[in-house]
């Protein structure tokens, strides 16, 4: 039997107070005040504070203990500096301990802090319960706290080691209330709730995820698009579980790795987008409709990512409907448009032509999606940079891969030095910014003095190293203001042109010699 029925901490600046509260069936509290008259059950009482303080909060600074019973208050205990923590630990952690929670990918705050007690994650129960869809209650007079989630309901003793799931008992670690908030074992409640609680000891984080989700540690190596292919599941839905800005991972983080729309006893296949597909050219490919594609990824728009993981369902109805037109001789793209009902635009967009560019007659144009295309190198081909890349043609391939407000990580090929920099427009060429001062310190060390006169570089982005030259020179507008530079830079690939038509054809020349040179030629 427990000595200890149950207990709660009350702060006091950095440090704590225990308030315990002894079974009232212990001999030692029948005696009630009469108990104080003898000192060896003293002596014997504080020791047991002692030891139940070291076992059960070396993480924290207990520096005084209240023995209770029956409401009475039996003795006070002095710690002075906290008890020294087990096991050889030496220090001692406050109630903040700066613990990250996340419920389902999304950050979750709370007025009470969650803290960490021999490894075991405690959380404010009510707000708990109410970010995974389960009620409270409370009674204060038996100390007693239940949890109903569904069809299972938990109720537990505060601060004892057992509880009663549904009815029958089970173990489980002791709670308690600090500063007013009852706090639970988050691991243990999930284990029961059906939920998961994963605690993160290096990153202090505790990820929970209600739905049928599972977890992935990174390692070194992963990428978000290595992650998507072990899994069969989207680089979005990993990015939107997680709460994730960017794609950049860290060793040691937890994922969340969705799989509710990842059912393997379903029949359905699943689908990774490449360069050029569309929603129309897969559909024709897997004998489905484009809306039955839509609507088994909870797709809003047409627009389709390289990498992303597509649900194909099985057993809906083909759609044949495409619609693709033999040039005429005299025939323009406004005559075409107008002929089809489609716009000018879409038309030049789905044949990858830009505005003013001639029709051969007998050629073939697609008018209702986009003209099948291969291009020279396909994303994730490589994990990391490289000084060396692949020769893309601005027009054919280049102008598709890379796109406005796109980040480019940028290699030197002579010095392998690196920086980040923004395309921020561009049609014949790419115009960058570097982002931030960093960035632009790096640069200044490639041109010590700005300068036209271009540099070998690789481009790195979605997995390809794509060989590129770059000009020191800044110019014109600029939409970054705070990166230590006025102006934007100039890089070309393979073909590329500049956006005026007086340039010197030698300026021309040093650049696309620079791009033979960063694909190794």
């Amino acid at each position: 039997m427990h000595m200890f029925q149950s207990y709660k901490l009350e702060k006091n600046g950095e440090d704590y107070t225990l308030v315990l509260n002894l079974d009232p069936s212990m001999t030692l509290g029948e005696f009630g005040k009469e108990f104080l008259s003898d000192e060896n059950e003293r002596k014997s009482l504080e020791e047991s504070v002692k030891k139940y303080v070291s076992k059960n909060f070396n993480n924290l600074k207990v520096t005084a203990a209240k023995v209770m019973v029956g409401g009475i208050l039996i003795t006070s205990v002095s710690l002075g500096q906290g008890v020294i923590p087990s096991h050889g630990q030496t220090s001692s952690q406050s109630l903040n301990e700066n613990i990250s929670v996340t419920i389902d990918g999304k950050p979750q705050t709370y007025t009470q802090s969650p803290v960490v007690v021999n490894n075991i994650v405690y959380v404010p129960l009510r707000s708990l319960a109410q970010s995974i869809g389960a009620s409270v209650w409370f009674n204060s007079t038996s100390n007693t706290v239940g949890i109903n989630k569904g069809d299972t309901q938990i109720a537990f003793i505060i601060g004892s080691s057992v509880a009663r799931k549904n009815g029958t008992q089970i173990s489980m670690p002791g709670s308690s209330i600090i500063n007013g908030t009852i706090m639970a074992p988050v691991t243990f409640l999930g284990e029961h709730l059906d939920f998961k609680a994963i605690w993160n000891a290096q990153t202090r984080t505790i990820t929970i995820t209600t739905s049928n989700n599972f977890n992935h540690v990174v390692v070194p190596g992963d990428t978000l698009w290595r992650l998507s292919q072990t899994y069969k599941v989207s680089i979005d839905s990993i990015k939107s579980a997680n709460n994730l800005k960017s794609d950049v991972l860290m060793v040691g983080q937890n994922l969340i790795i969705p799989t509710s729309t990842n059912n393997l006893e379903s029949s359905n296949l699943t689908y990774t987008v490449k360069s050029g597909d569309t929603l129309w050219r897969i559909s024709q490919a897997h004998n489905v409709t484009v809306d039955a594609i839509k609507s088994a990824n909870n797709l809003r728009s047409d627009i389709i990512n390289i990498g992303q993981t597509l649900i194909i369902p099985t057993n809906t109805p083909k759609n044949n409907s495409v619609t693709t037109y033999v040039v005429q001789p005299g025939d323009s793209i406004s005559s075409i448009s107008s002929k089809f009902n489609v716009s000018s635009q879409d038309i030049l967009r789905f044949n990858y032509m830009n505005p003013g560019e001639w029709l051969d007659a007998g050629q073939t144009i697609y008018i209702s999606d986009f003209a099948p295309r291969d291009f020279a190198i396909s994303p994730f081909e490589d994990t990391s940079p490289k000084r060396v890349g692949k020769l893309v043609d601005w027009f054919r391939d280049g102008q598709y891969l890379i796109k406005r407000g796109d980040t480019l990580l940028i290699t030197d090929v002579d010095t392998g030095k690196q920086f980040k920099a923004r395309m921020i427009g561009g049609y014949n060429h790419i115009d960058i910014e570097p982002i931030t001062r960093a960035d632009t310190q790096v640069m200044q060390e490639l041109f010590p003095t700005w300068r036209w006169e271009p540099r070998a570089v690789v481009i790195f982005k979605d997995g390809m190293n794509i060989a590129a030259s770059l000009s020191g020179m800044p110019h014109a507008h600029n939409t970054i203001t705070d990166n230590g530079v006025t102006g934007h830079f100039d890089i070309y690939l393979l073909n590329s042109k500049p956006h005026n038509t007086t340039t010197s054809q030698v300026y021309i020349n040093q650049h696309m010699d620079m791009v033979n040179k960063a694909a190794g030629k």
